[in-house]
């Protein structure tokens, strides 16, 4: 047993880091809860930054006893987060529309449309756009959702009637606000509001565009892109007179700006959970040998 006390001791040194990691990082099982600019996947609290690229290499399941569990999270980065004006676009190496059964690679949960004349946000009986209008996501305002309840902000062009909408979790419409007001401001008349997501303040036939696995999505008012809300490939007309300037510097700072998470900390207990895999594999392979020597003996 004297040959086995090294391993035991390393195996025993690594599971006690896990989980005291575990414990440490373990908020609650709302996995979304914003602390500061954080989001909790797994547990774990995740840094959120304009300035994160993503984690390409990051590929797991989200934990049981969470919401989606066994569903895949991780492997989106920065370069990743353009998708097009149909709901579902964004996750990558996905085409088709909709997020029915989808995973989380940026680890944000796609937005939740309500249609206002069923006067909540849930299945449509409608088949023909159920994929727009289902309650899988749950309501606008769960608390649940990473980086908090879907917010929307509102931006006035300074030289049309174009008025630009964002819709995504509270956290990241703020920080996207702080970008847009920074590189986007000759552009822009008055001040940018903003109000939690109830349905009226935008909707799918809007969308121009969606990022970020459909979490974030920029829609213009009075534009009508009804063929999203049948899965359809045509893009609508823009508005005569749409300030295509304020649009393009939009779209650039989601896509340049919008919130990733820096996941090394779960890229660290992943590691830290395969070397005690292998430590304890290494001691059953040993034992026996060590037992056979012992017995010759």
């Amino acid at each position: 047993m004297y040959y086995l006390t090294p391993l035991f001791i390393v195996s025993l040194y690594f599971l006690s880091m896990i989980f005291k990691t575990a414990a440490g990082q373990q908020i609650d099982q709302r996995e979304s809860e914003v602390i500061g600019s954080t989001i909790i996947v797994n547990g774990v609290p995740l840094p959120v930054s304009p300035s994160n690229f993503g984690e390409a290499d990051l590929n797991i399941s989200i934990t049981p006893g969470r919401h989606f569990a066994s569903r895949m999270i991780g492997g989106g980065t920065r370069a990743d987060i353009y998708g097009t004006h149909l709901y579902g676009s964004g996750y990558p190496g996905m085409s088709t529309p909709g997020v029915k059964g989808r995973g989380f690679p940026f680890f944000y949960w796609p937005v939740s449309y309500c249609k206002v004349q069923y006067h909540d946000c849930g299945d449509d009986p409608s088949a023909a756009i159920n994929f727009l209008y289902t309650a899988e996501y749950g309501k606008p305002a769960n608390s649940s959702r990473p980086g908090g309840p879907l917010t929307t902000a509102q931006f006035h062009s300074k030289i049309s009637n174009s008025t630009y909408h964002l819709l995504a979790d509270e956290g990241t419409i703020h920080s996207l606000i702080s970008s847009v007001q920074s590189n986007c401001s000759p552009l822009l008349s008055g001040t940018v509001s903003t109000a939690p997501y109830n349905g009226t303040n935008s909707s799918p036939e809007e969308a121009v565009q969606y990022y970020r696995a459909s979490s974030v999505v920029l829609a213009l008012s009075d534009f009508d892109n009804s063929c999203s809300a049948t899965a359809g490939q045509l893009y609508g007309s823009l508005p005569t007179g749409t300030d295509l300037k304020l649009l393009q510097c939009l779209n650039s700072m989601v896509g340049q700006t919008v919130p990733l998470a820096d996941a090394t900390k779960l890229i660290e207990l992943e590691k830290a959970k395969k070397l005690v895999v292998f430590f304890m594999i290494l001691v059953l392979i040993v034992m026996p040998s060590i037992n056979h020597l012992r017995m010759i003996r």
